[in-house]
């Protein structure tokens, strides 16, 4: 008897498989199911019950293949950016133009990104990349070449950036945006003048007054070549980087240390700038005119010394999956009118040429993309520094492992050996144990 029910029993079983996966696609991937049979509102005949059960044999073969075949048809990108560098409604544009899902992470210091292209990318397909790293990132083959024919949008990249040190050409990278490096200030609760960057660095009358109500940029290279600047040296020349300008760099933030409130990210002094727990913040110049629109007791300054500027580059790591979503990806945010919308809500410079970037300014505000209409985009300093401020901006040398190592031994004197670890080398122990514990897939919060 039981030979003679096998069979069925066994039909009966792939046709409950079938329906059973059919209802998978219709929670999972109601796109892929549009038009499609749908097992959960058809009749199913004894005919095509018998006709289903034949194929029991092969589905058991290959029933795993085929249900990682449907999770292929959902594309998706993952990026990795800093945090407060996207208008959100990019990803959300991207998705509905494209159909890609974007899975989007957020970090807080250069060195995290870098530790994850030291492993490859850590599951990432983008990453934005601050430009001091490129040149070392490329060296050791961490980014794939960048393929310009699937990012058309390149051409209305400025000239200028084709000729940056970090990456001559743009053969492995792409400019997303950039800034500059100075103060947030709180005007009002801060009636001194800062006119040097040895108010907040050496000036002990007045790091008492505003103890702990001062912060440093977590970003550690920002920092010494901030000291570097009040020191008189130029950033940009490698020979400044060296074991004598590491000990000047520590004498000087190790007596600054008890009168600060902290080494912060963006998403901590941001909104402790707006809520005034911070009245001085060491800052990226976009993110001090976005506490601004929460506080406009808020000012962005330059010291008379200078100030650091810089860019980020989009880079595709070595071990990414998803190439042909990168690119999409990548390409979609170069596109003049969405570099403008980042550019306009981040507050960052984009690197769209001038007569692109003036078109794409009226387009988004003919359309009600933006709030800051073009007159009032171009006379912003956050954007575009007047040229007494332009002429002392210096940027970074490209950070090699030397000068690395250089600014790990001055943090480690800063701060401490214990629970403040380097971002650098640490960072890249602590992505490499994530790695292997949760795999591909695992340990990544989703931001979309």
């Amino acid at each position: 008897m039981v030979l003679i029910f096998m069979p069925l029993l066994l039909g009966l079983c792939g046709s409950l498989i079938l329906m059973c996966r059919e209802s998978v696609k219709i929670l999972y991937f109601p796109t892929i199911c549009v038009g499609k049979n749908d097992w959960s509102r058809k009749m199913v005949t004894r005919r095509e019950l018998l006709k289903k059960s034949l194929m029991i044999t092969s589905l058991a073969l290959i029933g795993k293949l085929a249900l990682s075949d449907f999770t292929a048809q959902s594309r998706e990108v993952r990026v990795f950016n800093y945090s407060y560098y996207i208008d959100p409604r990019v990803n959300e544009w991207f998705e509905r133009e494209t159909g890609i899902k974007v899975i989007y992470d957020e970090y807080e210091s250069g060195e995290e990104a870098l530790a994850k292209l030291q492993i490859g990318g850590g599951g990432y397909d983008v990453i934005i990349m601050p430009s001091e790293y490129l040149r070392d990132v490329i060296n050791n083959g961490f980014v794939k070449e960048i393929d310009k024919s699937l990012v058309p949008n390149i051409a209305f990249i400025d000239e200028s950036y084709f000729s940056n040190p970090y990456d001559p050409g743009l053969k492995y990278s792409v400019p997303y945006l950039g800034g500059t490096t100075g103060l947030g200030v709180n005007t009002v609760k801060v009636t001194e003048n800062i006119d040097s960057w040895g108010k907040i660095l050496e000036d002990m009358q007045f790091l008492g007054k505003y103890k702990k109500k001062i912060s440093m940029l977590e970003e550690f290279p920002e920092v010494f070549g901030t000291v570097m600047i009040y020191l008189g040296l130029d950033p940009s020349r490698k020979e400044n980087w060296n074991e004598e300008t590491g000990k000047r760099v520590a004498e000087i933030l190790i007596k600054q240390k008890p009168y600060i409130a902290g080494y912060y990210g963006a998403s901590v002094y941001i909104p402790q700038l707006a809520s005034e727990q911070l009245l001085i913040a060491h800052a990226w110049s976009g993110d001090v005119e976005m506490a601004r629109r929460e506080n406009s007791s808020i000012s962005y300054v330059i010291p008379e010394e200078g100030a650091l500027k810089w860019n980020d580059f989009a880079v595709i790591p070595r071990d990414a999956r998803n190439i042909e979503e990168a690119y999409a990806w990548i390409n979609f945010v170069t596109d003049p009118l969405i570099s403008v919308i980042n550019s306009v809500y981040t507050f960052y410079i984009s690197p769209i040429k001038p007569s692109y970037l003036i078109t794409a300014l009226e387009k988004a505000w003919s359309q009600g993309l933006i709030e800051v209409s073009p007159e009032t985009y171009l006379g912003n300093p956050a954007f575009n520094p007047p040229s007494s401020v332009a002429n002392k901006l210096r940027y970074y040398t490209p950070l090699t492992q030397d000068i690395l190592r250089i600014v790990e031994e001055t943090r480690k004197k800063v701060l401490g050996e214990g629970v403040q670890t380097s971002l650098v080398i640490g960072g890249v122990v602590a992505a490499a144990i994530a790695a292997g514990i949760g795999g591909y897939y695992g340990l990544r919060k989703k931001k979309s």
